[in-house]
């Protein structure tokens, strides 16, 4: 039980850093303008991700069987999402992730609204998919219109991506033992390491972490 208090409170201490992050200026990552240059973070050092096509209301993460030796873990994420632009088959539903083994084979399930539904992993403007800076592309069954309010839901597995920073280790999930505890850090935009998220501070939304 006490290995499990401190992953949590590792892990609120996370959320509390991304909603207390400098907010986004500019454009957003994935959206891609011509002639739009690429937006940093407040160190110039990462291409920010992040979609300003969609606004994240609540995230409800569990995270369970953690093996701390292993470094690995099980994960579901519920996410409730409003639309601010038409979300069509082609523009897809964009959420930042860098899921395990850095491809999709740790998905192991994903709906939206309750119905199962294709996605891809694709590599955010300006971003790098060696370093993780990636998403799912989602594809609705119909367009989803603007204003509208729907939910995707998905679960995965295996051995967070960790980022390799000029700040140090922390960047997605590091396992400690002695005691069992995880911690991550996640400023300005590296959430998206260990769930998948609109991972930008400018949207806000509220969290249940289990």
């Amino acid at each position: 039980m006490k290995s499990h208090l401190l992953f949590q409170a590792a892990f609120s201490a996370a959320v509390i850093t991304i909603l207390l992050a400098v907010p986004v200026t500019g454009s957003a990552g994935h959206e891609s303008v011509s002639n739009q240059p690429v937006v940093l973070d407040v160190n110039g050092h990462y291409p920010l991700s992040g979609s300003e096509v969609i606004d994240v209301q609540s995230y409800e993460l569990h995270f369970y069987d953690i093996d701390y030796a292993a470094e690995t873990i099980s994960a579901s994420a519920a996410l409730c999402i409003k639309a601010v632009s038409d979300l069509t088959g082609n523009s897809g539903i964009p959420l930042d992730f860098a899921p395990p083994g850095g491809n999709t084979n740790s998905i192991t399930s994903l709906t939206v609204d309750g119905s199962p539904r294709p996605f891809s992993l694709e590599t955010c403007t300006g971003g790098n998919a060696a370093d993780y800076e990636t998403y799912l592309k989602i594809i609705p069954a119909a367009t989803i219109p603007s204003g509208t309010v729907f939910s995707v839901a998905l679960a995965w597995s295996g051995h967070p991506n960790k980022e390799t920073t000029g700040y140090g280790n922390g960047w997605g999930m590091d396992f400690r033992t002695s005691p069992d505890v995880v911690t991550t850090m996640n400023q300005p935009n590296s959430a998206h390491l260990w769930f998948p998220c609109n991972d930008m501070p400018a949207d806000k939304a509220t969290y249940d972490v289990y």
